[in-house]
């Protein structure tokens, strides 16, 4: 805007030269019209060189690569538990790898299909048996001992309840729908009670000092990023001594379904991926995530992720507890009874102190 007063002085010196061109190019038209043809083409690219470039607001593009699942049937999957080797060397499994096997060995299929949190945290506890062959006799795990496999330490589903578990995670666990508080409403557990399970189990601290630490960890995406999420797994599984769970949604994942507990086997660098060990066998077998759709799974919210447990469930009627899951049901009536609130996912981790 400051330069209109110069462009209105210049205005007769460029009418003047722009009068002398067109005369002298008049003139010369019969003699030069292929010269200056070709000079004035000249121009006009010499020109258009110098213009400057248009930026329009052309919104950028969202197609964006979606990584796929790699489903645990087939050679190349498992190929992913062993570290990349030079031609001719011995393969080496990974050392994010060994929890892959230590939970497959104590890892059974979900008796129902709301017993997914149950069925990884008796996983995790399997897993952990082997530390006594190590000569740590006081080790700060509890082990069960069914009838059916005594004296040998082995967690089931049935056998992980307990006194604490009746105290501080859900008041009974005996019977089926409207008994059983797991199938239930608000059916299945929730971060807080799989973590209470397994601090029922995992002493903080022995005479032995040894201890475990359980940390729930949400996945608050304006705080927790997809790099801190790959941190903390990433050490847990290196660590011998750790054990990770995670609670994650399976449609955003990909899958078939809603909210799933699973424990996780193993880490690829090569795929950026984390190997999800589904307790749900009969559905789907071992997965690996990749890194960025693990993270979007688990920064999803549990509609009822917090409420009046241990005994919340005894403030509804017969016919309330009694409902099947889904149904048309006033399920508004049921969740306030119950005093829910809904809570982000995320991922639960195990480690000895």
């Amino acid at each position: 805007k400051n330069d209109i007063g110069t462009f209105e002085k210049l205005r007769p010196f460029k009418k003047n030269l722009f009068e002398f061109l067109d005369q002298q190019m008049h003139q010369e038209q019969e003699l030069n019209q292929e010269e200056h043809h070709h000079q004035h083409q000249h121009e006009r690219e010499e020109s258009s060189q110098r213009l400057p470039l248009l930026r329009f607001p052309f919104p950028s593009s969202t197609t964006t690569h979606i990584r796929p699942l790699i489903y645990l049937n087939r050679p190349d999957a498992y190929a992913l538990l062993i570290d990349s080797i030079p031609s001719g060397e011995i393969a080496t499994m990974s050392q994010y790898s060994s929890d892959f096997f230590l939970i497959s060995s104590g890892l059974d299929a979900q008796v129902n299909q709301f017993y997914c949190g149950v069925a990884s945290a008796v996983a995790v506890l399997n897993s952990l048996r082997f530390l006594k062959s190590t000569g740590i006799l006081n080790d700060g795990v509890d082990f069960p001992v069914d009838p059916k496999y005594a004296p040998h330490e082995y967690a089931t589903q049935i056998d992980i309840f307990n006194n604490c578990t009746k105290t501080t995670v859900i008041s009974n666990t005996d019977g089926g729908f409207g008994v059983d508080g797991i199938i239930s409403p608000p059916f299945g557990l929730s971060m807080p009670q799989v973590a209470g399970v397994l601090r029922c189990h995992l002493n903080a601290s022995t005479t032995s000092g040894i201890g475990w630490d359980v940390q729930a960890q949400y996945v608050d995406t304006s705080h927790i990023t997809v790099g801190k999420m790959r941190f903390d797994l990433k050490n847990a599984l290196s660590n011998p001594n750790s054990r990770v769970l995670v609670n994650y949604d399976r449609g955003k994942l990909g899958q078939d379904g809603g909210g799933h507990w699973s424990p996780i086997g193993s880490y690829s660098e090569k795929q950026d991926a984390f190997l999800i060990l589904d307790v749900a066998k009969y559905k789907y077998p071992p997965v690996w995530a990749p890194a960025e759709r693990l993270y979007d799974s688990l920064a999803t919210y549990d509609l009822c992720g917090v409420w009046n447990f241990p005994n919340g469930q005894d403030e509804l009627s017969e016919e309330e507890r009694n409902v099947t899951f889904p149904n048309n049901f006033d399920w508004t009536t049921v969740m306030d009874k119950l005093g829910c609130e809904k809570e982000l996912r995320g991922y639960i981790i195990v480690t000895r102190t």
